[in-house]
């Protein structure tokens, strides 16, 4: 049974008139394949299955997007079984997902102010704007705290692999930036603070997960840096860059991002 799953984690495989062999036939779904970001731990058991690249604390996996599926973010999870029948390797899932991640769904750049809270004090929805995403990647982030998701608000934080888009937000700022892996569907940006207490932040993050966050839609409950020198995701007491673990032999594509 093909995993048909929509961002609060409802099963569609009942859709009606839709033909799950959809998603077996790589020329027909190439260009819907998506990734997704997602705590490695929380999911190490059922990424035993999975196509998946480590990057740090997060696992790198590969969904079809169901645009079929009327008003819902629905995503078909690739399974090593389903790629199988594709006839592809993990590379190709990640060349093709990483290409679809900037020409199909950009990321958003909005001021959190801008975000609606649902009653239990989560994000639920923004009007994101590409006009004023732009003229905030041109004139950075100023003091205020900003979120990176897509237009559907559904699995954004991937956003952070575009080849190119944290570097640009950081050289905006003329500064390294403060990343929180708010969860699998959006990430928290600030410009960097010298002498920020992480720990501290650490502490509210968790804090924040345990109360508003679905434990499997978890990211992290730490803090990073985005260091515009090393042009990569750091941890706040760490000087080590994080690196898809099985990227050294893969070619750096050109991905296209928000200019």
């Amino acid at each position: 049974m093909i995993d048909l799953v929509d961002k609060n984690g409802f099963s569609l495989n009942q859709v009606k008139d839709f033909d799950p062999r959809i998603v077996t036939d790589y020329e027909t779904v190439k260009e819907r394949i998506r990734p997704i970001l997602l705590n490695y731990q929380i999911h190490k058991e059922e990424l035993t299955q999975v196509p998946h690249y480590i990057y740090g604390e997060f696992a790198v996996v590969f969904a079809v997007y169901i645009p079929e599926v009327k008003e819902k973010y629905a995503v078909s999870r690739i399974t090593d079984e389903l790629m199988k029948a594709m006839g592809v390797d993990q590379e190709t899932l990640l060349k093709q997902a990483l290409i679809n991640l900037g020409r199909y769904e950009k990321s958003y750049l909005n001021d959190v102010a801008r975000f609606s809270m649902d009653e239990s004090g989560k994000v639920a929805h923004a009007t994101v704007s590409k006009t004023e995403s732009s003229e905030l990647m041109k004139n950075g982030l100023g003091r205020r705290l900003y979120v990176l998701t897509n237009e559907c608000f559904a699995f954004g934080a991937a956003g952070i692999l575009q080849e190119g888009l944290l570097q640009s937000i950081a050289e905006s700022c003329d500064s390294d930036l403060i990343v929180i892996m708010s969860s699998v569907h959006e990430v928290i940006i600030a410009k960097y603070v010298e002498n920020a207490d992480f720990d501290n932040l650490s502490e509210f993050i968790t804090m924040i997960n345990e109360e508003s966050v679905q434990k499997k839609e978890q990211l992290s409950n730490r803090a990073y840096i985005y260091d515009r020198k090393e042009q990569g995701l750091r941890l706040s007491y760490k000087d080590s860059i994080l690196e898809l673990t099985a990227m050294r032999n893969i070619p750096i594509y050109n991905i296209e991002c928000l200019a």
